[in-house]
């Protein structure tokens, strides 16, 4: 990935009454050569209510926990201090303790999307194991991200958009899915099966470097009133092939 974008449509009878602020964090606001880490945020503000879409990508590698931490503790003030709104926490609350304190509280709704490079702890044949098993529940108990959220350290008062129900979504070998997907359709032709590949086949990284299978791309969401956020549709499209990351996307209901 060269970019982050994050693009809002607008209904058109929305338009006079909206009001849309932009932002970003570069590698050097991060402090160190970052690649293409970094940030794009964007502040919408309609009929009284503050909304925050964030779309993030932080460090990567399976051991860099800390990094990340880094990583979101730098951007949530790099936010906070662009659009200083918001009632201040009350002492004993949540988000008052926590490691990122002050930002849940700035907003109505946030919604935190990206590459957050979160991976599950374990070894390759113990994750592969599992996956082969359809065993989730095992691995989403080892998901760094998950395990950081529990004890305060990033995204504190954030929800998942909902249980996690899909496999995976990284690391991908792009090359060996497709020729895999290709000699299924061949066969598909062979046999005069209209109906094609109807399950993608897709294989995890192949590399030296054999990286675990993990939930780096992940949807959040935070709402200051409970109820306000509800989520429809929470999934990840396996049949994209482009790419060595599988997208990820939600459906939410937010009540004005």
């Amino acid at each position: 990935m060269g970019s982050l974008s994050l693009i809002v449509l607008v209904a058109w009878w929305m338009l006079t009454g909206i009001q849309i602020q932009f932002g970003n964090a570069t590698k050097n606001m991060f402090n160190r050569i970052f690649g293409n880490k970094g940030a794009t945020y964007v502040r919408i503000e309609f009929k009284g209510m503050s909304l925050l879409f964030v779309n993030c990508h932080f460090s990567a590698h399976q051991e860099k926990v800390s990094e990340r931490r880094k990583d979101y503790l730098k951007l949530s003030a790099i936010i906070s201090k662009r659009f200083p709104v918001g009632i201040p926490p009350p002492p004993q609350s949540p988000s008052a303790t926590s490691d990122d304190a002050g930002i849940i509280d700035q907003f109505d709704c946030m919604f935190w999307l990206g590459d957050l490079n979160y991976r599950v702890n374990g070894t390759r044949r113990i994750v592969d194991a599992l996956i082969s098993r359809k065993d989730q529940d095992i691995m989403l108990g080892n998901d760094q991200l998950s395990l950081e959220m529990k004890k305060g350290h990033v995204l504190s008062g954030f929800h998942e958009a909902a249980p996690i129900s899909f496999p995976p979504t990284f690391k991908f070998d792009v090359f060996k899915t497709k020729r895999l997907q290709a000699k299924r359709k061949q066969v598909d032709i062979l046999e005069n099966n209209e109906e094609g590949v109807k399950t993608p086949i897709n294989v995890y990284d192949t590399s030296i470097k054999s990286r675990i299978p993990s939930w780096t791309d992940r949807i959040l969401y935070a709402s200051r009133k409970d109820g306000r956020v509800t989520c429809s549709k929470y999934d990840s499209e396996m049949g994209a092939m482009e790419s060595d990351h599988k997208p990820v996307f939600a459906l939410f209901d937010v009540a004005i």
